[in-house]
């Protein structure tokens, strides 16, 4: 039988690393932000950023998540990595049909790393296609209001990742994410070859996740979803006061799921 995970997210937490991790693992299938679609360029979308395209009534929620509860032959993993902002106003689907065999966990990383870095990413259009910020794609509270609706209807205890801790420990955090999800870890997961993501973008956006497309591992600095330079911009003084009030707002969301999160000390503890 076939194990199925999400991965809930917010942008720029190096969720695309982690997933190109999960990719090292044997008989594995990974799917990256399938809703992503529906969000922004279905007939039920709920964002304007491509309001320039004409909605594909073919990017329904419901027709996306057919392809995630079907059987595929010989994949003894099915991984989706997914921010919460793409379903929000959606989770009720999570509780129906084959998503009822999904098990479910989160990626959270600090406001004060993740909100500059995408305010870096927003403004840079010639990399990612986009020209401006915009406060509600930072999407920390839809990543609680995920958990908390996952406590509630499905899982006491999720497995909580910190990013911070997984640049600081790679293989602790690994492992206890394995063991969390029942799956073996394999050293493996720590060192890849560059390769292509299963990523489908916008034409004018394929720069997000160049940098991990050419990565071969975690790093403890630098590590990032594009090839922007995260440092540069992460200087309060330097960031304009719509991004500051931004990560003010983001972090008693994260806060709450911080406490929850596997720690690099209870992950060596598991090896």
């Amino acid at each position: 039988m076939t194990k199925r995970v999400f991965l809930w997210s917010t942008s720029r937490c190096v969720s695309t690393a982690f997933e190109r991790s999960v990719m090292e693992i044997k008989n594995s299938k990974v799917f990256h932000h399938p809703f992503e679609q529906a969000y922004y360029f279905g007939p039920e979308r709920q964002s304007g950023r491509y309001s320039h395209y004409s909605p594909d009534e073919k990017k329904t929620y419901q027709t996306i998540g057919k392809s995630l509860v079907k059987e595929y032959d010989g994949v003894e993993l099915l991984f989706c990595k997914e921010l919460a902002i793409f379903v929000k106003n959606h989770f009720g689907e999570l509780l129906k049909g084959g998503f009822q065999d999904f098990q479910h966990t989160f990626l959270i990383r600090n406001p004060k790393k993740a909100v500059p870095s995408l305010y870096a990413a927003s403004i840079n259009k010639q990399l990612t296609g986009w020209d401006y910020f915009k406060p509600e794609d930072a999407g920390f509270k839809e990543l609680l209001d995920m958990y908390r609706f996952i406590v509630a209807n499905k899982e006491e205890n999720p497995v909580v990742v910190d990013a911070g801790d997984l640049l600081e420990d790679p293989e602790g955090i690994m492992r206890a994410y394995c063991e969390g999800i029942g799956v073996t870890f394999d050293i493996e997961m720590l060192h890849w070859e560059p390769r292509h993501l299963p990523i489908v973008h916008a034409p004018e956006n394929r720069g997000w996740h160049t940098n991990v497309i050419n990565s071969t591992g975690f790093h403890r600095y630098g590590c990032s979803n594009s090839d922007i330079n995260e440092n540069e911009k992460t200087n309060e003084e330097r960031l304009p006061e719509i991004v500051i009030q931004t990560i003010e707002d983001s972090m008693p969301y994260y806060e709450e799921m911080y406490k929850q999160r596997v720690t690099p000390k209870s992950a060596t503890e598991n090896k």
